[in-house]
């Protein structure tokens, strides 16, 4: 676990402050890898699992090699297209083509699954909906999609629920909560340090309309956007070890 010296530094006493959270502009222009790479993505596009057919708008990423893909384009995607934007929230999500440790398939998979995207398409009229229930059936949809991948697809389909609009929940933002003094999380926060590792798929779950209300509380405390506290939280939490 991060020190309470890595807290003060990472969660400075001016939290109010608004110079320290990205702009809304910086959220729009944010990406994972500074440059979009096409060839991470061609062993999915000749996946033998599905005969080698490339999967839908394949063609469409070919003019982004090498350029930034920034969340401003897959939000532009998403609603061309709900397809489109599953794909474009993947690869934005994992740059180097695979989740961490290599597995790739499951993500050729999400590029064809008709379920997946039934689902996105169906819960976009849904706004009433328990968050945990909304990433649970997305989980649902693609064996080996999980959490990380399904709340990044539910934020750029503009997804809402009862507990607030989706947003982006993995490791990186839970390693920054861990060590956050913010009252918004600190039942969140009691919830990732009662174990070392990080939390169970259930956990994940259970936890994520905490998460959604802790961003709306802590940004309308510092009138910003959840959001741009989401960012923050993801930057934060890139600078931490792991949590094994």
């Amino acid at each position: 676990m991060a020190s309470l010296c890595s807290a003060s530094l990472l969660f400075p006493a001016s939290e109010r402050c608004m110079s320290m959270f990205p702009t809304e502009a910086d959220v729009l222009g944010s990406v994972t890898n500074a440059a979009f790479s096409m060839k991470n993505w061609t062993k999915h596009g000749l996946d033998p699992s599905f005969g080698g057919r490339p999967y839908p708008y394949l063609e469409d990423y070919r003019r982004l090699d090498g350029h930034p893909l920034r969340r401003e384009m897959v939000f532009s995607h998403s609603y061309e297209s709900v397809r489109k934007g599953i794909i474009s929230s993947i690869k934005w999500g994992f740059p180097t083509g695979g989740r961490p440790g290599g597995p790739w398939r499951q993500f050729s998979a999400a590029f064809r699954s008709d379920l997946l995207e039934e689902m996105v398409q169906q819960f976009r009229s849904n706004r009433n909906i328990c968050g945990s229930h909304l990433i649970s059936r997305l989980n649902s949809a693609v064996p080996g999609v999980g959490t990380a991948t399904t709340t990044k697809i539910a934020y750029f389909a503009g997804l809402t629920t009862a507990d607030g609009a989706c947003m982006i929940y993995d490791s990186m933002v839970r390693r920054a909560i861990a060590v956050s003094p913010w009252p918004e999380f600190q039942a969140l926060r009691q919830t990732i340090n009662s174990r070392s590792a990080d939390l169970s798929i259930k956990q994940q779950l259970d936890t994520y309309p905490q998460y959604l209300r802790g961003l709306n509380d802590g940004a309308a405390r510092r009138g910003v956007q959840p959001s741009q506290i989401e960012l923050f939280l993801f930057n934060q939490g890139r600078l931490l070890p792991a949590r094994r």
